[in-house]
């Protein structure tokens, strides 16, 4: 605990229950490959883990006897499952984990999102070595105990046999493998054991390594055959989402892949999903934007092949945007109304993946374009160097930048889909944008979300306006305001009018002020009203929200303004480089 603490700053008996504790007794066992005495049967002869204390290979001398189970059946609306009790050694010796691999490319992860019998034996979590150690740990002080149900699974296979009166049979002849000496559950590096670990895989396997948990008794939920592979898997990432989290992106690929719904309107996933029924619209549009990330991500000759992250064993390196941030910030695009809405789009989902393809098809070319002075590409084709729009944060503009450059694109008389020439055409302005320049990642790369709309509203001020500048005034820190142009530039001042012909709030007549919002900034303005004794009237909100490019203000009569000459207004706007822009109208009481 004193190493804890001198690691940490945290003492254990101060954190709460949910505290995550950094380390764990004897997590470094896992450090290298170990070989365990303790096992199932008299026929074991040792257990192999290896490091990081994966999926242990058993060594039998001879096959053991069968395992019996005897359960309890229980029935729910029409589907029997059993419960009872098992002994963790026959658990261990028997059961198998559909753990993900330990590294897959993005390509591989987006393959399986679009064919779900792609390693359909490949979605659990991985073991964590120090969730093993800590369970081992637990079993062998004093009087702790496992009370968990462990939560398993089989399809059809010749080595189980279930009866109706509960009584479940695994055979190790129908498995095990044969070496020169002696029978192993596993072929290589496959895993051999016929029954699915749902949940539990890690209370199990701790409780194997240790003398104390082998023989203990635990409490288990089995799924036989009957069941199919999709009830059981949405069983595990239901539980799941209740007790230990799975990461973001593991639980949208399970929620995608065995149809879970939810009442969060951007992770419902239940199905069917394209049967034209309104409760089943965020489903449509949460497919609709995972698979077409899982296409792009998938196409070897496409631009963002391997580019977009699936699960957290993709690489990062090449990746620039996570499958969840995709989701998120497109799934819009499907809604009603919108550019594939229900009842907006005529494309089929093919048409769909092929038409946004074309879009970052004529983005990689507009950036890509041979007059560069250095020849380098600012969009890399490779890891490294990344320019501002392939790293995670700013690339979320482009995909906010769609919708704008698809009406533009439709405002040009463009057919469907969309060709990359029209995309081109559309994305013009943005050519001499030089992505590499370190002084884009000062401006836009900080700030969070902030930096992110900044720059978002500048791509989309420069595509509507339509036109194409030089490098110079593209990249210029002194063109203020003006669309296409001063992406590295501070906000220009804007113009702020009263609207009607009233000079002056009086009685029930009150003045509406309207400021014009400049080009190149955030929605936001900020007000502040300094009366002429120099005393602060601002609003208690001054954040006013502009709309259609105005934000307006009413100023309503105050007894106080029956004590001063005038009053000074003024109206601040922001991008991410300081200072802001100002518009500034000074009342004269008549």
């Amino acid at each position: 605990e004193r190493f804890i603490f001198s690691m940490s700053g945290k003492w254990i008996d101060d954190q709460d229950t949910n505290w995550d504790c950094p380390y764990v007794w004897g997590e470094w066992v896992h450090s290298a490959a170990q070989e365990l005495t303790i096992g199932h049967s008299d026929c074991h002869t040792r257990t192999y883990v290896p490091r990081g204390g994966g999926s242990a290979q058993h060594y039998y001398s001879c096959i053991p006897d069968d395992v019996v189970w005897k359960l309890t059946p229980l029935t729910q609306k029409g589907m029997t499952f059993f419960i009872g009790a098992a002994r963790v050694s026959e658990i261990d010796a028997v059961c198998s984990v559909p753990q993900l691999p330990a590294e897959m490319d993005s390509s591989e992860a987006a393959q399986r999102v679009l064919d779900k019998e792609r390693g359909d034996d490949q979605w659990q979590r991985r073991v964590e070595a120090k969730r093993i150690a800590s369970i081992r740990h637990f079993i062998d002080k004093g009087g702790n105990l496992i009370a968990n149900s462990a939560i398993l699974f089989s399809g059809p296979n010749d080595s189980i046999s279930v009866s109706d009166d509960g009584t479940v049979k695994v055979s190790f002849e129908g498995f095990l493998e044969k070496t020169d000496t002696e029978w192993c559950d596993h072929r290589g590096k496959a895993d051999k054991r016929p029954v699915w670990l749902i949940d539990g895989q890690h209370r199990t396997r701790g409780l194997a390594q240790s003398e104390t948990g082998i023989d203990l008794e635990i409490p288990i939920i089995y799924f036989p055959p009957s069941f199919d592979l999709s009830q059981s898997a949405k069983i595990f990432a239901e539980i799941n989402t209740l007790q230990k989290k799975l990461s973001p992106l593991h639980t949208l690929f399970m929620q995608h892949r065995f149809g879970i719904p939810s009442p969060t309107g951007k992770r419902d996933f239940k199905t069917p999903w394209d049967d034209g029924k309104a409760e089943s619209r965020n489903s449509r549009a949460n497919h609709l934007s995972y698979e077409c990330a899982a296409y792009l991500a998938s196409n070897e000759e496409g631009p963002l092949y391997d580019r977009i992250k699936i699960l957290d064993s993709n690489s990062s390196n090449f990746a620039i945007i996570k499958a969840g941030q995709w989701v998120d910030f497109s799934r819009s695009w499907f809604g009603e109304g919108q550019i594939y809405g229900p009842d907006t789009c005529t494309l089929n989902q093919e048409e769909i993946n092929n038409e946004v393809e074309n879009y970052f098809r004529a983005l990689v070319e507009t950036c890509n374009h041979g007059d560069w002075e250095d020849g380098r590409h600012r969009w890399c084709l490779k890891a490294n160097p990344k320019g501002l729009i392939q790293r995670h944060g700013p690339s979320q503009a482009i995909l906010k930048l769609y919708p704008h450059a698809w009406l533009k694109a439709k405002g040009l008389g463009a057919d469907s889909p969309i060709s990359v020439s029209v995309f081109k055409e559309v994305l013009a302005p943005l050519t001499w944008v030089d992505w590499l320049d370190t002084r884009l990642k000062g401006t836009f790369l900080t700030g969070g979300e902030r930096g992110r709309n900044a720059l978002r509203v500048w791509m989309r001020n420069a595509i509507e306006h339509g036109e194409m500048y030089g490098q110079d005034e593209v990249m210029s820190d002194e063109i203020h305001s003006q669309a296409g142009r001063g992406i590295l530039s501070h906000p220009g001042d804007g113009e702020i009018t009263v609207v009607g012909d009233k000079k002056w709030p009086y009685g029930g007549k009150a003045l509406v002020i309207r400021a014009q919002r400049p080009a190149n900034t955030l929605a936001t303005s900020v007000w502040s009203i300094i009366d002429s004794k120099k005393v602060n009237r601002s609003p208690d909100n001054p954040s006013i929200q502009s709309s259609r490019g105005v934000a307006e203000y009413t100023l309503r009569y105050s007894k106080w303004m029956d004590d001063v000459d005038h009053m000074d207004i003024r109206v601040d706007w922001y991008n991410t480089v300081t200072p802001p822009g100002k518009a500034l109208l000074r009342l004269i009481k008549p």
